[in-house]
């Protein structure tokens, strides 16, 4: 898998490796994104006995919309654009 962050670094996918990684398509104006950000949440503290990771690559197309919607929701993980 091959990415950019929101900071402008390449992701590397080699960080993750031998780690369980939940892997979330999203966008900003899908309403119910913050809901599966809690059951996201919730399914992380179940396997808190495992290396758990997420990396949520968003499909929006204004970026400008991406950062205030972050802003506003901040997320611990990592935003592939």
């Amino acid at each position: 898998m091959e990415g950019v962050l929101l900071d402008g670094e390449a992701f590397d996918w080699a960080t993750y490796r031998g780690q369980w990684v939940v892997l979330c398509f999203w966008t900003t104006w899908h309403q119910g994104w913050l809901d599966e950000v809690k059951n996201i949440r919730r399914a992380i503290a179940a396997h808190q006995d495992r290396a758990v990771e997420v990396v949520a690559i968003s499909l929006d197309d204004d970026r400008n919309t991406l950062e205030r919607f972050l802003h506003e929701h901040p997320t611990s993980w990592p935003v592939l654009v």
